[in-house]
Parts: structure tokens; sequence; C-alpha cells
């Protein structure tokens, strides 16, 4: 009960966190400085993300596995490459063909929407089934870190996009609720199985939210100035800093690694 308690309210708090980072963008309109704030916080919860994902996911579920069935094979990171590959073959797949389209800020909000949905519903779940409260932590920071910025991220594409507002905010509310029903599911799976099929699950889907954190890090949180005009503006702003962007990301890396010391 206490685990249930716990993983509502931390529910709450990533549909909130969702939700005002989705709209912001819209709500505001055009506001200068958005991009940098947006492109060096990504790089923080790049670094967050690596961290959770090789520091703590990766290891656990290959613990997990090895407890299981009593061999060496690294199939947590086996599970792990693969997840990464799949959601690459997704993202450049579905990409590739939505970008031929003439109406191309509007199936690239489409696409963003259903890509972060994917990854958030994965989230949810591997947040779900855990049932430790330090590997809880672990992946909530993780999540929160990231939920605001590739909310805001969605909202910029959403405005952008031929879309009206009273759409945008559906779009965005059904973004905000995957992650939350990801640990719904996720929550029923591991109340419903026995401890050995529950530690499976557990061990298979902190794999998999691992491949999905370190995809995320990899691909997802370092931005070029090939773009110098803001997402959200018209106005031009100052070049991004690649430097920036590294400490940003070596910082939530690092805090990750302190936090694998005390955890």
């Amino acid at each position: 009960m206490h685990y249930i308690s716990l993983k509502l309210f931390a529910s709450l708090i990533i549909l909130f966190i969702a939700l005002l980072g989705g709209l912001l963008p819209i709500l505001l309109g055009k506001t200068n400085g958005s991009r940098r704030f947006l492109v060096y916080g990504d790089s923080f919860a790049g670094g967050i993300f690596l961290g959770a994902g090789l520091l703590h996911l990766l290891p656990d579920a290959h613990e997990l596995f090895s407890q299981l069935w009593h061999t060496d094979y690294p199939l947590a990171f086996l599970v792990c490459a693969l997840s990464i590959i799949f959601l690459r073959i997704i993202e450049d797949g579905i990409g590739g063909h939505f970008e031929e389209l003439h109406t191309k800020h509007t199936w690239v909000a489409f696409l963003l929407a259903i890509l972060l949905s994917i990854h958030s519903i994965i989230e949810g779940v591997a947040l779900g089934v855990v049932q430790t409260i330090t590997l809880f932590l672990v992946i909530f920071i993780a999540i929160i870190a990231h939920k605001g910025s590739a909310a805001f991220a969605l909202g910029i594409k959403m405005q952008k996009s031929e879309l009206n507002k009273s759409f945008i905010f559906y779009l965005m509310l059904i973004f905000a609720l995957m992650t939350p029903v990801g640990i719904l599911f996720g929550t029923i799976i591991s109340s419903m199985l026995h401890a050995r099929a529950g530690n499976i699950v557990e061990a298979l889907f902190n794999a998999i939210a691992a491949g999905t954190f370190i995809y995320i890090a990899a691909f997802h949180c370092r931005e070029s100035n090939d773009d110098q005009h803001c997402a959200c503006c018209e106005e031009y702003e100052p070049p991004i800093s690649a430097w920036i962007q590294l400490v940003c990301f070596s910082i939530g890396t690092i805090l990750m690694a302190i936090l694998a010391i005390w955890l």
C-alpha cells in the first residue's frame, strides 16, 4: 500500500510537470531566450538519463537476471542494446517517411508526440514495476529531469504546426498521461505476478528503460547551431555553446554517479 501511494503521488507530479512544460510555450507564445534554456536544460537531463541508465538500471537488471537464471550471460545488456536498435528503427523509419510530406511542421509534431509517448510509457512501466525505494527514486529523478524539457520541446513543435490550440491541448494531455498510464500498468503487473515472475518483469523493463534512457541521452540531448533562429520566435539568438551543453551533460551524469555511491 505504501508503494502504491508513492507511485500515485509520483504520477501526479509527472503529469503536472508534463502539462506545464508542454503548454507553457503555447500559452506564452513567442518568448525570447526559451531555446537556450531548453537546450541547456535538456543537456543536463541527458546526463541524468545516461547516468541512470548505465549506473543504476542496467546493473540492477543484470544482477536480477543473474540471480534468476544463475548465469553470467549479459542478457540485460542484450535487451538494452535491442531496445536502442528498436527505437532507432522506429524513429528513422517514421521520421524518414514524414519528412517527405508537404505539411512538415504538423507531421513532425505528430512524430515527436508518438516517439515521446513511447518513451514515456516505457519509463512509466519501469517506474511501476520497481519494488525498492532506491531504484524508484533514481528512475523518478531521471523522468522528472527530462519530462519538462521534453514536453516543452513538443509544445514548441506543436506551436509551429498548423493545428488549432484546442487539438494541441488534447494531444499534450494524452502525452502527459502516458507516463502515469505506464506507472499504473507496471504496478498492476507487479502486483499480479508471483515473486519470480515479478522479478523477471522488473529486470526486463529495467533493461528496456536503460536502453531508452541511453538512447535519449545519445540522440536527443544535444543541439548544434545549424538553426540560428529560436524555435518559438523569429528573433536571432546568440549561438548555442557546445561547451556549456557538455558541462550541463557532465553535471547530470556526475550527480547520478554520486547517487550510486549512497543508494
